[in-house]
């Protein structure tokens, strides 16, 4: 997968390209995931939370995928860091844990640090949503 950005005076342009397979839907997913998080039942379609962390079958493998189920993997997580290199100015991470096959919604965890200070609950949900409204996250559609 190829992620390109060009600066084109005031805008910037980012084009996300690569062969069938490489992580490009899997890259809208955890920016979806992390904006709008399980509780959104647009992001998981018909599923329950529990069956949208822990897999549906055929049909979805989870956010935790198999393979680090099989491997004893009882967390996930998907983050972004916001700002240059030398001067990070916010950084979001959502949590997941599993305990074996169940997924408390509550073990879902969002913390957000805006210039090294942590936010959390509903500030947090909020400090978010200002950087990327949750009506504008479904134009990452896969």
């Amino acid at each position: 997968m190829r992620v390109s950005t060009q600066k084109n005076g005031d805008g910037r342009l980012t084009l996300v390209m690569g062969r069938n397979g490489f992580g490009k839907t899997s890259l809208l997913n955890a920016v979806k995931l992390l904006f709008l998080g399980t509780e959104d039942k647009t992001q998981r379609r018909s599923m329950s939370r529990s069956a949208y962390v822990l897999g549906d079958g055929d049909k979805w493998s989870g956010i935790l995928n198999r393979e680090a189920k099989a491997d004893g993997a009882t967390a996930c997580s998907v983050s972004i860091e916001v700002g240059p290199p030398n001067r990070v100015e916010l950084v979001a991470r959502r949590n997941w844990t599993i305990n074996g096959h169940i997924f408390s919604p509550d073990s879902e965890i969002l913390e957000v640090e805006v210039d090294g200070q942590p936010l959390a609950g509903e500030v947090a949900e909020a400090r978010l949503d200002e950087f990327l409204p949750r009506e504008l996250v479904p134009f990452f559609s896969d």
